[in-house]
């Protein structure tokens, strides 16, 4: 340390140049170590966690699914559970599986578990059939094409009217707490450089290589379609992997401006739902927002208009 603290108070600032390039290349050496070294070890723990998590299932080897008039039963050697169809929410197809989604619990069916593509097609077709057989006369359907450009409006607009700046400022606030006292720290030890434009020359290329990397993942989900129907119950959602259907109460409120809907899950790691207003016409873009407004209140740009709107009236605005 007295070395180090040597060379910054005596060096010239191309030395000191230098010397920061060596300590980020060997940081850089060093994390790369760590995660090489970290890797199969996360690899192994993940096996070990999933190996557990299927032992500690209960007659996995002897579990039944049919599909009656009723309902879903399911059968093991434990007993025998049936799940009224009015409980299905849920379908979901993926390459090796079939996901069913209760009111109850979730179910995850292998493909392999039917002895020929007939017999999972008619077990598909029969799931579909009692998901839809209960929707209303009155439903509304739109089909909803949600680009990128789409999905960077909506979260800018959680960003500024969904306080989606305090996730942003609860991850930064430490980094931005650790590079502050590092600068501190190498001020007082050579206060002739400025060591603050260091870090802030620095820290811009890896925000714009972060930033271009997370969009470029985040751009290839797009464009995404389904077709999107809605009444007084919930909404329905159908796509390339199949259905799901939601009450209003999944969500806990709802953000709008000129370009999309916005609706935020009670869950918050379930994400947020985007639908382009683009997609509805007049008729349905009114009826929507109706059902929005009866089934999750007033959304929150409304509410700052209304109270300002207010504030003006009273004079103390």
């Amino acid at each position: 340390m007295f070395v180090f603290a040597s060379s910054l108070q005596g060096g010239s600032d191309h030395d000191v140049g230098l010397l920061c390039l060596l300590l980020a290349a060997v940081a850089a050496l060093l994390f790369w170590f760590v995660d090489r070294r970290s890797l199969p070890r996360i690899r192994s723990q993940h096996a070990a966690q999933v190996r557990s998590a299927y032992e500690a299932l209960h007659c996995r080897d002897q579990q039944v699914v049919e599909t009656t008039d009723s309902g879903l039963v399911m059968s093991c050697g434990c007993g025998q559970v049936i799940r009224p169809w009015e409980y299905l929410i849920s379908f979901r197809e993926h390459p090796k599986f079939l996901f069913l989604q209760t009111k109850n619990e979730p179910l995850l069916i292998s493909k392999s578990a039917f002895q020929n593509e007939a017999e999972l097609t008619e077990f598909r077709a029969d799931i579909l059939g009692h998901l839809n057989s209960g929707r209303p006369w009155n439903e509304r359907s739109v089909r909803v094409t949600c680009t990128y450009s789409d999905y960077v409006r909506a979260r800018l607009l959680h960003f500024f009217q969904g306080r989606g700046w305090k996730r942003v400022f609860d991850r930064l606030f430490p980094v931005a707490s650790t590079v502050y006292c590092i600068v501190y720290v190498l001020r007082r030890l050579n206060p002739t450089i400025d060591w603050g434009g260091v870090a802030v020359s620095s820290a811009i290329p890896l925000i714009i290589i972060v930033v271009y990397v997370a969009g470029k993942k985040r751009r290839r989900r797009f464009p995404a379609s389904f077709t999107l129907s809605f009444n007084q119950d919930g909404m329905r959602f159908e796509g390339i992997g199949g259905q799901t259907r939601l009450p209003w109460k999944s969500f806990s409120r709802y953000l709008q401006d000129r370009h999309n809907y916005l609706l935020c899950y009670r869950n918050p790691r379930a994400g947020l739902e985007i639908l382009p207003k683009r997609a509805f016409n007049d008729t349905e873009s009114a009826e929507f927002e109706r059902l929005l407004a009866e089934n999750l209140g007033e959304n929150v740009s409304g509410a700052v208009k209304s109270s300002v709107r207010s504030l003006e009236q009273s004079g103390t605005y």
